[in-house]
């Protein structure tokens, strides 16, 4: 794709040259410091791969999260659903990234990783 065409499709009509490369330069930077590889899962877990149907694979959690989940309703704000089970255990985020993420991991990496692995 050239870049001016992608420049269009990926930068705001009001983003100046200047910003493009300085948000690219962030970019890079934060993508440096992250591991080079999220395949971080204990030896032999890779083969687990295969998950059951209604659940994918989570690269970055080393575990088979539910494709749809049940309409539940957790009783605090800004709790959800564990992402492991169809309809389980309400989490905060920082119970969630606890149990499943690596300490490294921030949202843009769990967002990331979920739709990846869908």
């Amino acid at each position: 794709m050239p870049k001016e065409k992608a420049d269009k499709l990926f930068y705001p009509d009001w983003a100046t040259a200047e910003d493009i490369k300085m948000v690219r330069e962030k970019g890079i930077e934060s993508a440096a410091s992250r591991p080079k590889s999220w395949k971080v899962c204990p030896k032999g877990t890779s083969a687990e791969k295969q998950c059951n149907v209604g659940y994918y694979w989570n690269e970055l959690a080393c575990e088979c999260f539910a494709d749809k989940q049940c309409l539940k309703v957790c009783p605090g704000e800004g709790m959800r659903l564990d992402p492991a089970q169809d309809c389980g255990d309400c989490y905060t985020q920082k119970q969630e990234f606890t149990k499943y993420y690596p300490g490294w991991a921030d949202p843009y990496d769990v967002k990331l990783a979920a739709d990846e692995g869908r």
